[in-house]
């Protein structure tokens, strides 16, 4: 599998999402799931302070589910933790929380519930453009100084601001950011339909500032819900209304139809088709793949073997 520099570690090209762990899964489920991702050569798990904040209010609850289980199977140390702090309270999205205090307070309880003593990457997980890129760079270096993470990222940045934390961290000596988490799937979507305007979505320029800079980025929400992986076998009507609403656009839908003949024509997972076009991209990212099932994990990580010009024909839809 192609590496992915992880702060100060090479790891494989796919993490496993962790959004609904310790929520309305059961731990023993996502330990399973867990176990096999290793099993299949998955190194890297990706979560975030905020992650089961949406049920009851239960902050770090991924966090917990991740750290219980890096304990109970002595893997501390081996598999690579990716997380993120400074998010929004998920009852006012629009309330931002990167002020230094709340960075370091964030981070600290993410170690604690992860039992880990360094995070091997830690990400802003949401800008706040009324602080200077300059004063947030000093702060996540001030992490770095203390010994609490090995590398520095942001998601939901747009390009420009990375830009400008990067520069300022050139002028005076720091560490820039090293890696972005931005949302990217084969089933093309902007903030807008997604529900959520302080999201970035992969577009025209991000993805000219990504291929210039060759800023490494991992894309999350990469299977678009289950957009092909349900909709090649069931039909557009077996569509989440969520997923109808974040992709089902014109050029996604014929998008849908190739893929749903390639996978026929091939005998291949349409899940793989989705997830091989953003692995075997030339911007050469890290996926991260969100399952709920064994069956889903390996069905998503079946090989697919689709040629340059079949890439290409679904990057054009």
């Amino acid at each position: 599998m192609r590496k992915f520099r992880i702060g100060s570690r090479d790891a494989g090209c796919i993490a496993l999402g962790s959004s609904y762990f310790g929520t309305t899964w059961a731990e023993e489920d996502c330990f399973r799931l867990m176990d096999r991702f290793l099993e299949l050569g998955g190194d890297c798990l990706d979560t975030a302070r905020v992650y089961g904040a949406w049920f009851n209010d239960q902050y770090g609850a991924a966090e917990r589910v991740i750290g219980k289980y890096l304990e109970d199977k002595r893997l501390q140390g081996k598999v690579i933790v990716v997380t993120k702090g400074g998010n929004p309270l998920p009852q006012s999205i629009y309330t931002r929380r990167l002020s230094r205090g709340e960075i370091i307070d964030d981070i600290k309880r993410s170690l604690d519930d992860l039992r880990l003593a360094k995070i091997d990457m830690y990400l802003l997980h949401r800008d706040d453009e009324d602080r200077s890129a300059g004063e947030i760079i000093e702060t996540m270096n001030e992490l770095l100084s203390l010994g609490y993470t090995s590398g520095i990222g942001c998601s939901n940045w747009r390009s420009d601001r990375i830009r400008e934390a990067n520069r300022y961290a050139v002028e005076y000596g720091l560490r820039g950011f090293e890696v972005s988490q931005i949302q990217w799937s084969l089933a093309e979507t902007t903030p807008e339909l997604y529900g959520d305007d302080t999201i970035v979505c992969m577009n025209e320029s991000e993805y000219e500032f990504y291929k210039s800079e060759k800023f490494p980025l991992m894309a999350y929400a990469s299977q678009a819900k289950g957009f092909f992986a349900k909709g090649a076998v069931g039909g557009v009507e077996s569509l989440g209304k969520k997923a109808l609403e974040r992709f089902g656009t014109e050029k996604n839908l014929r998008r849908l139809e190739i893929v749903k003949r390639l996978s026929e024509e091939k005998r291949i997972s349409p899940a793989a088709i989705a997830l091989q076009v953003i692995t075997d991209s030339e911007l050469l990212p890290m996926a991260i793949i969100g399952c709920r099932t064994i069956e889903q994990l390996e069905d998503t990580l079946s090989p697919a073997n689709l040629t340059s010009q079949e890439l290409e024909m679904l990057r054009k839809g």
